[in-house]
């Protein structure tokens, strides 16, 4: 999973949901505040990311819906924000989701 610069390494048993749910976290909590796109950005990322894997876990059929507004989300942080962290932030997201597709599909 890709972060700024950075590579995690986990194993076979971890979800990665969770794990990018926790790398969004960090990147909460770091954001300094001065930009709108990576203080409200990483925000909405995270609750967005909780609210699709309560709805998916609860076998809600709009889970994905909430995916969809993070992807729209995650391209405003990388153009507007003002430094990598902001930039950055949204990596670990759409790495889990592009690399381990089946843990945020649908079914």
């Amino acid at each position: 999973m890709l972060g700024s610069a950075g590579v995690v390494v986990l194993n076979d048993t971890v979800d990665m949901r969770w794990a990018a749910a926790q790398q969004l976290r960090f990147f909460e909590v770091e954001s300094c505040g001065q930009c709108a796109p990576c203080r409200i950005g990483t925000r909405f990322a995270r609750e967005a990311l909780q609210r699709f894997i309560e709805s998916h876990d609860h076998g809600r059929s709009n889970a994905r819906v909430h995916l969809a507004q993070v992807e729209d989300v995650a391209w405003e942080m990388v153009e507007g924000s003002i430094c990598g962290l902001g930039q950055t932030a949204p990596l670990p997201l759409t790495s889990a989701m592009r690399h381990f597709p089946d843990e945020f599909s649908d079914g």
